[in-house]
């Protein structure tokens, strides 16, 4: 693992400098943004949104958008780059969170699995966030067991009739496609019968209903499906073979997560010196202990960037940063309204630097949710990584349609 830049990223370095100094937003919008936390709190509102596509589309048209991406598709393979960009994009680096779905984990499946016209057409609005996407996996029955979606695609002539329900899709509010995991074929073992679809989320059938949270907020979503047509020439990969597919999303949703994870201790250090509360003892071994934490974390994701930058498979990193600083975030958001006396839960809705720790205190749990839950990250570093006997799981040998179910009602 090597932290110092090279020629080429220093140089890199100073003209990203040069070219944000000038481009930033003004004065005001930027105080906004040192409220965001890079984890999604306070929630996206439309102004934020609008400016996350616009920040974005001003990186495209100078070329720093999608750094990571292949050079094949307008990017510069340079995820090293990326993290320099980032360092000095300063709170504007936290818009990406808001582009991450679209940019990393749909984008990742379409250059995977989409045919050479679909990427032209597709990939370059994703670049530029002219396009928001969304994925659609999770479901009442298949959450951190995601093999065992329900929603059904039925093969009709030219191509698939949909119907079902997804849930706890972030975006698709305001997302114009979106990726699809459905069941096509029951007959088979879980893993087995499903396939990867692409739609516009304006097609005929399909209604978006918001989840409001206990924030007030409504980032995430139900999306029903009444008899949605897709065309079989937006089917994503075989017939079948559509885990194949999710697994590209979703180690792609691992690594931005992790990578992306905001565990800001400098921040709640200021927050202790203006209560008074650094005094005590106990207040600065607790800091001290999240400080070295964060430095433990901040080292692993330069070692995954490092291993991507080298032609490397990233090792276990993202499942281990996003397992630890997903629950040092909440903890810490925790914390902070202690240090508060609760006032950051009093808080009227507006833009207040406080308001941040209770949006991430009431953003956790979605937070560790998303991407894989803790005890299912433990299970992937327990077998995959120590190489601790896998669980016998009999339902991944039965066809899916004889697995048994709890009876309704």
């Amino acid at each position: 693992m090597n932290l110092n830049d090279t020629p080429e990223e220093a140089a890199f370095r100073a003209e990203a400098r040069a070219w944000i100094a000038a481009n930033r937003y003004d004065e005001r919008t930027m105080e906004t943004l040192k409220g965001l936390a890079g984890n999604g709190a306070p929630l996206p509102s439309a102004e934020l949104w609008a400016l996350a596509k616009d920040w974005n589309a001003r990186k495209y048209d100078a070329g720093y958008a999608v750094l990571t991406w292949p050079k094949a598709f307008g990017g510069r393979d340079a995820p090293n780059l990326a993290a320099i960009f980032a360092e000095e994009e300063g709170p504007l680096a936290r818009f990406q969170g808001y582009l991450v779905i679209t940019q990393f984990m749909c984008a990742a499946t379409l250059m995977a699995f989409a045919s050479s016209e679909q990427k032209a057409a597709l990939l370059p609005r994703i670049a530029r966030a002219d396009d928001i996407w969304c994925q659609m996996f999770s479901e009442p029955a298949a959450g951190s067991d995601l093999a065992a979606v329900r929603t059904r695609a039925e093969r009709v002539e030219g191509g698939w009739r949909v119907n079902g329900q997804k849930v706890w899709t972030s975006g698709a509010h305001m997302a114009g496609w979106g990726t699809l995991l459905a069941r096509t074929d029951p007959t088979t073992p879980k893993h087995k019968g499903l396939t990867m679809f692409f739609l516009r989320m304006d097609s005929p059938g399909v209604r978006v209903r918001p989840i409001e949270l206990m924030s007030g907020e409504a980032e995430f979503n139900e999306i029903f499906f009444d008899d949605v047509f897709i065309p079989d020439a937006q089917r994503l990969g075989e017939v079948g073979a559509g885990w194949k597919a999710a697994v590209v999303t979703l180690n792609s949703e691992r690594m931005a997560i992790g990578a992306m994870l905001d565990v800001d201790s400098a921040a709640l250090l200021d927050l202790a010196c203006e209560t008074g509360a650094i005094t005590r003892a106990d207040v600065r071994q607790t800091l001290a202990d999240w400080i070295i934490k964060e430095r433990g974390l901040r080292a692993c994701v330069a070692r995954q960037l490092t291993a991507i930058s080298e032609g490397r498979a990233p090792g276990p990193e993202a499942a281990t940063i996003k397992l630890v600083g997903g629950v040092m975030i909440e903890d810490m958001a925790a914390y902070a309204l202690d240090l508060i006396d609760g006032e950051g839960l009093a808080l009227r809705p507006g833009r207040d630097p406080r308001r941040v720790y209770r949006d991430m205190f009431y953003f956790g749990p979605a937070q560790r949710a998303a991407g894989g839950s803790d005890e299912v990250l433990k299970n992937v570093l327990a077998e995959r990584v120590l190489g601790l006997p896998m669980e016998d799981r009999p339902d991944n040998r039965l066809p899916f349609n004889e697995v048994p179910t709890a009876p309704r009602g």
